[in-house]
């Protein structure tokens, strides 16, 4: 049997049962629609958020834990009278990146990746205005250093970053953080450390990342403050930001940069694998859901073939009876439900890419959301990748689904059918 034959039967008998192959498409048409949405939707989330991430995190930081921890030396007495020398280090002194203008040139030097090193110091403390309390992660940077690290510079909404080189007891905060606080550029709130100790700071400037843990929950002061108040020397700091011109290289650059100064790195990847993780997870939550609505076309189509494979049994018999084989009874059915794929699948890419454009141009997220990342509108992905994939999957699922009723097309015997045994 030719393909055009082939072809001309497969197209009659859909005809013959109009009504349940339209249904049978639009099963394919709803799901596969609601499958590219939820593709375009997840993955625009998904790339939205490393966005965010890559915007507000250095792609490596360099901490200040040791790849091999510093030996205490004391003097020790033998039974032998040998004398054994450790070195003892005070525990204040064990996380610090020391000296760092030494370790920032080596890092600096590395490698032709590195385009930007700034140091930091970490604090833990309470943000207090009047009666208003917000615990707060402060960084101590340079502020001519930093604003080469992520996007925190293009990220102030109002005064500037450098302001922090001119007010010796300058803060830069979020957006977030500031209206918890309820405060303006030039006001004046405190910075409460875990010692007990109470810093007076002036607001310099005000920044939005659109991340809700740093706008809410972060903030910097100058270097040399942020060591005073961690009781560090001016060589020490608790860590190195840098800056890569390729995050694809972060993990080789790690590698490097651990080997030449001794310390610990982690990408940005690894500094967020919690969040990036949990993405990834309900990202494939949402495709498998999906799946099943796809599941439930294909037993649309399934029935709709079962049903024209007893309806035109007797033409079946008479084809085999005309030395059609039984891969030519199979080529007609699965050809059939290629057809309902292929119109169902490309429906439903359609279907898919305007759905998720309208949700992109929608406002149906509030700015206030409490989730981890806040965005006006659905980051939605218009990949074309993810619409051909629809398709091919609506195409696969339609051929799934006709296998059976193919081959039970094609183990009928034509005298039995005939004689009307079947």
């Amino acid at each position: 049997m030719t393909f055009r034959l082939a072809l001309q039967i497969a197209l009659r008998h859909l005809r013959s049962r109009r009504r349940q192959t339209i249904l049978a498409t639009l099963g394919i048409v709803i799901g596969g629609g609601i499958f590219a949405l939820m593709v375009a939707i997840t993955e625009g989330q998904s790339g939205f958020l490393r966005d965010k991430i890559i915007d507000i995190s250095p792609h490596i930081i360099l901490t200040s834990d040791r790849l091999k921890p510093v030996v205490s030396q004391n003097l020790l007495d033998h039974e032998q009278g040998f004398v054994e020398l450790r070195r003892n280090v005070p525990p204040s002194t064990r996380k610090e990146v020391k000296p760092y203008t030494e370790v920032q040139a080596k890092v600096e030097k590395s490698t032709f990746d590195v385009i930007a090193v700034a140091p930091y110091v970490l604090l833990q403390g309470v943000f207090r205005n009047g009666t208003r309390y917000q615990t707060v992660t402060v960084r101590g940077v340079d502020p001519e250093r930093e604003k080469n690290i992520g996007k925190l510079a293009r990220d102030i909404r109002q005064g500037r970053l450098s302001a922090l080189s001119e007010l010796p007891n300058g803060a830069v905060i979020g957006s977030g953080l500031a209206a918890k606080l309820n405060v303006r550029i030039g006001d004046d709130i405190s910075f409460v450390t875990p010692t007990g100790a109470i810093q007076p700071l002036k607001i310099a400037a005000i920044y939005e990342s659109g991340v809700a843990n740093a706008d809410d929950r972060q903030g910097y002061i100058n270097l040399s403050l942020g060591q005073t108040l961690r009781d560090l020397p001016r060589n020490s700091v608790t860590g190195l930001s840098i800056e890569l011109r390729d995050i694809a290289g972060a993990a080789r650059v790690k590698e490097i940069v651990e080997r030449l100064t001794g310390y610990k790195a982690e990408t940005w990847e690894e500094t967020n694998a919690q969040i990036l993780e949990f993405q990834g997870r309900q990202g494939i939550t949402s495709r498998i859901l999906v799946v099943f609505v796809f599941v439930t076309a294909a037993f649309g189509i399934s029935n709709t073939l079962v049903a024209i494979v007893l309806q035109k049994k007797q033409d079946i018999a008479v084809m085999k009876s005309f030395g059609v084989s039984r891969g030519g009874v199979v080529a007609i059915f699965l050809l059939e439900g290629m057809i309902i794929g292929c119109i169902g699948g490309l429906l439903a890419a359609l279907l898919g890419y305007g759905l998720a454009r309208l949700f992109g141009s929608l406002n149906l997220v509030p700015k206030t959301s409490s989730s981890y990342v806040r965005f006006d509108r659905f980051p939605v992905s218009l990949d074309f990748g993810i619409y051909l994939f629809t398709f091919g999957f609506s195409v696969l699922m339609a051929m799934i689904a006709s296998i059976l009723p193919a081959r039970r097309a094609a183990k009928f015997a034509p005298v039995r059918v005939i004689r009307g045994e079947v």
